[in-house]
């Protein structure tokens, strides 16, 4: 689950929880544009696996060379390029 793993990535202090809310709305806003298929379901469901992907395999990577602060930096940075109101 999504959310779940946001929820992880902020106990493992690489997002701040003020933060989880943007990365949420994701997934939570992507049918606010898309219409409802299971063409469009199948997308954002790899959206969501390769951000997931992603952020755990930098995560790994980061706690294998003490760079975490650096991640969470590159994470907050992702974050203020989301929209933060209207589509």
């Amino acid at each position: 689950n999504f959310k779940l793993k946001v929820a992880e990535f902020v106990e493992a202090k690489i997002l701040r929880p003020k933060y989880a809310p943007q990365i949420n709305a994701i997934v939570g806003n992507f049918f606010v544009v898309q219409t409802h298929s299971e063409e469009n379901l199948a997308q954002l469901e790899k959206v969501s696996e390769l951000f997931i992907y992603s952020v755990t395999n930098e995560l790994n990577k980061c706690r294998s060379n003490g760079n975490m602060d650096l991640l969470a930096e590159q994470l907050q940075y992702f974050v203020a390029e989301l929209p933060t109101a209207g589509i």
